[in-house]
């Protein structure tokens, strides 16, 4: 897909109804192609916000307390059309009967009108988790974007360092921003208990800047320079095991130089 051909997809694929075909072609395009990732921001909120839309409220407490009123006041207009004693003999087995029936019924009404209401907090809590998760996830999006749209940016291909690896990543940074995004592409396939790792020299010393794995052949990392007492000389990419390494344990496969001359 281009990015014409996706901008027309986002609404369907933010409201989940897209093919599983289409869906994975316009993911692939998706993760290397930053820029629409702006427009999938407006169109996830819209879908997001509008699952919200409908205020959630409990079921009134004297609901049940209404019904059976409601059922007296009929049985008090049926005994009113004879005697007082006439009525009672008629009406109480049927009016007892239906108030009976009645309040059972409003119990049942009850209960399943608060199974239903929490279904849908639970439902109403599980979109505003999607919607955080959507929103922190957006919200990394845009430093990247800031990354690659700032004035100062650079950039650095990070080759393999083995000969016949298909794998490289380009490494973009800007002073400005106070960021670093690489982005890698072919790495090697990992474990269930593996990352990769990145690692940046500083004062001769590696050390661990993140981690990361990889969708659709794709892995990117942000990182935030901006604790960083001096630039790093160089950037590499090792495979360590989850949660991360203090030091690297395997090769690097990928390894560029940042030195200046």
């Amino acid at each position: 897909m281009d990015c014409q051909e996706v901008k027309d997809l986002l609404d369907a694929y933010a409201l989940g109804a897209m093919e599983q075909v289409e869906r994975e072609e316009l993911e692939r395009h998706m993760a290397d192609c930053l820029r629409c990732w702006e427009q999938l921001d407006e169109a996830q909120r819209t879908a997001a916000l509008l699952s919200l839309a409908v205020a959630i409220e409990e079921a009134p407490v004297s609901l049940r307390d209404r019904i059976l009123a409601q059922a007296a006041q009929d049985v008090r207009r049926e005994r009113r059309l004879g005697s007082l004693q006439q009525a009672f003999k008629r009406w109480w087995p049927a009016a007892a009967g239906a108030l009976a029936v009645t309040g059972v019924a409003a119990l049942a009404f009850a209960a399943v009108l608060q199974m239903e209401m929490n279904d849908l907090r639970d439902e109403n809590s599980r979109l505003t988790r999607q919607v955080q998760g959507v929103d922190a996830s957006l919200g990394q999006q845009r430093q990247m974007m800031a990354v690659l749209a700032a004035p100062d940016v650079r950039q650095l291909l990070v080759p393999a360092t083995s000969s016949g690896s298909e794998a490289l990543g380009v490494y973009y940074w800007s002073e400005t921003s106070r960021k670093g995004l690489l982005v890698c592409h072919h790495l090697p396939a990992l474990k269930a208990d593996e990352v990769y790792q990145v690692w940046l020299l500083i004062d001769r010393e590696t050390v661990p800047a993140g981690a990361f794995e990889c969708w659709d052949d794709v892995g990117q990392l942000l990182m935030d320079l901006s604790t960083l007492k001096h630039p790093p000389e160089a950037i590499g990419v090792s495979i360590e095991r989850a949660g991360g390494s203090d030091r690297p344990t395997g090769e690097m496969l990928l390894w560029g130089s940042l030195a200046t001359k």
